[in-house]
């Protein structure tokens, strides 16, 4: 920070962002405390490709990792320590295998909402210590979701919490263990 030994706290800086056609990968890297304001993140995937891979995303003041468009995937990695760990929305195509999510103000995982599509899989992840809940996903626009072998510790509820709408089509959301909440 100003080429001098200043201590680095949250809001120092807004986010790293990908745009439509950027390419980011991020190996064995930490990231924190960006997202200076209120919908912001330490990585922001805007419609590009997102590779994050045993690396560490913390301290962000919202999200550690968000996107709204692109495809995001995370492996292998520890994403919390923020108001939400992860949030998806829009278009985003995200995949989170071998992971942890944990000790987030709110949520593990929030995804869905807005009138876009968005694909997301869950694959072996551990979610701990999120204060509302392990994960939240508005289905009612939408949102693909897969999921397998995740499992929920800690404090805070250990459950998905789904919100449906009053859409006309039928939804099926196929069980993992962790119990889903309407």
């Amino acid at each position: 920070k100003n080429n001098s030994f200043e201590i680095i706290e949250n809001n120092d800086w807004k986010e790293i962002k990908i745009n439509s056609g950027g390419n980011a990968t991020f190996n064995h890297s930490v990231v924190r405390y960006g997202s200076n304001s209120t919908e912001s993140s330490n990585i922001f995937n805007n419609g590009g490709i997102l590779n994050f891979n045993n690396s560490t995303s913390t301290l962000g003041v919202y999200y550690s990792i968000r996107g709204s468009a692109g495809t995001t995937t995370i492996n292998s990695s520890y994403v919390g320590d923020s108001f939400y760990g992860v949030g998806m929305r829009g278009s985003a195509t995200t995949t989170i295998t071998n992971s942890k999510l944990s000790d987030n103000d709110i949520y593990g995982i929030d995804a869905g909402n807005y009138p876009y599509y968005t694909s997301l899989t869950l694959t072996n992840n551990k979610f701990d210590n999120n204060s509302s809940g392990t994960g939240y996903f508005d289905i009612s626009n939408g949102l693909v979701l897969t999921n397998s072998g995740n499992t929920a510790s800690g404090s805070g509820p250990k459950r998905f919490d789904l919100y449906i709408g009053t859409a006309a089509s039928n939804k099926t959301v196929k069980g993992d263990g962790i119990p889903y909440v309407l």
